[in-house]
């Protein structure tokens, strides 16, 4: 029977208790449409399908598939595709990393920790080796340059950012970069690459072979996840230590950045020792509204809206952290995957809390913009 969006859970934000507490496990405390079956490890990524093509889901997994499905945008229910691989029966060899859609929807690629970028044809379900690094591929998108060409941009712990023709075996360009390559985002003008000595290059896309600049990262820790806004001029980075920060591209509008805490347990005030701060594992922009996402390792996710400084709309606490997320391009869907993302060692496995993959329908009220305050 077909299911209608749920409206339940609309909570406080972080309900729930920690990961590995006793009793029964709600896997969808938010009354959302839970696709079944779901995959057999942890999501590293998930990506939508790009304009003007019907929605489709892709979600790249650690147990080295990267699963396709078709989704209703009115239920939100799914129908499987294709699964993407480079063995038998859709299965790699090792953990995939990133995943992201051709413009036509007629290919998805993937990438992980074997070196290798794949490209699996949605209509033939044939796949090929489309890209190739020294090291595992942790960043696999397709863009669309300003200049109005398309390419395949990967970046691996090799330290290198790659472009490709995926008709050729060889990179259109390859940057040297000083660290490892840890997340990275793209659109149509704006180019953000995330590095393990935490340094951010910025490229601008009608020159992307050069980069525009490169900057320390404003947050003091790790950088786990990066996304562009829609307008372009700043982008979103988050960090292992539960902060968020947006930065504008232009130096002139340096007074616009800030950076807050989000994704922490306890009362800094009252009894800041007690304090547990969660990774941000990953960010992503309503493509309409110019609010964003946050997921992390506490199991929740919220939405941000960036001008007002505040918090649009928080979630109850999946079981497990929120690993990936997303906006499907119209801004009506929004898929988050929940599973665990080893935040805690091996101590923290906990056999009875399964990878999951959630598709919430989207209210107007949950992504809108606070009207500006009359001063």
């Amino acid at each position: 029977p077909k299911m209608s969006f749920g409206g339940g859970g609309f909570g406080g934000g972080a309900g729930g208790g920690a990961f590995g507490a006793q009793g029964a496990v709600n896997y969808n405390p938010n009354n959302d449409v839970l696709i079944a079956p779901g995959p057999d490890d942890t999501i590293s990524s998930l990506a939508w399908s790009r304009p003007g093509q019907m929605h489709m889901l892709a979600a790249a997994s650690w147990d080295g598939k990267c699963r396709v499905w078709a989704v209703d945008g009115a239920t939100g229910q799914t129908r499987p595709g294709p699964v993407g691989g480079a063995g038998m029966n859709g299965s790699l060899p090792s953990a995939l990393l990133d995943c992201s859609w051709e413009h036509t929807g007629a290919r998805f690629f993937y990438a992980g920790v074997e070196g290798k970028a794949w490209a699996t044809d949605l209509n033939t379900s044939q796949s090929a080796v489309v890209a190739v690094h020294d090291a595992p591929i942790k960043v696999c998108k397709w863009i669309q340059a300003g200049n109005g060409g398309t390419v395949l941009v990967t970046g691996g712990w090799d330290k290198v950012l790659k472009y490709w023709d995926t008709r050729a075996q060889q990179p259109v360009a390859a940057i040297q970069m000083k660290g490892k390559i840890y997340c990275g985002d793209w659109n149509e003008r704006l180019g953000v690459v995330c590095t393990s000595d935490r340094s951010i290059y910025v490229f601008d896309m009608n020159n992307p072979q050069k980069e525009h600049k490169c900057i320390q990262s404003p947050l003091k820790y790790q950088t786990r996840a990066v996304a562009c806004s829609p307008d372009k001029s700043n982008f979103a980075l988050g960090s292992i230590e539960g902060r968020v920060a947006i930065h504008y591209v232009d130096d002139r509008q340096r007074g616009n950045d800030f950076a807050f805490k989000c994704h922490r347990e306890g009362n800094e005030k009252t009894n800041p020792n007690d304090v547990k701060v969660y990774a941000i594992n990953c960010l992503a922009w309503h493509m309409q509204e110019g609010t964003f996402a946050s997921g992390g390792s506490d199991g929740t996710f919220n939405f941000w809206d960036k001008d007002a400084r505040s918090r649009c709309k928080a979630f109850e606490r999946m079981p497990s952290p929120i690993t990936a997320l997303g906006f499907s391009h119209d801004g009506t869907m929004f898929a988050y995957a929940s599973g665990y993302d080893w935040s805690r060692g091996a101590e923290g496995v906990n056999q009875g809390h399964r990878p999951s993959v959630l598709i919430h329908g989207v209210k107007p009220e949950e992504v809108k913009k606070k009207p500006p305050t009359k001063r």
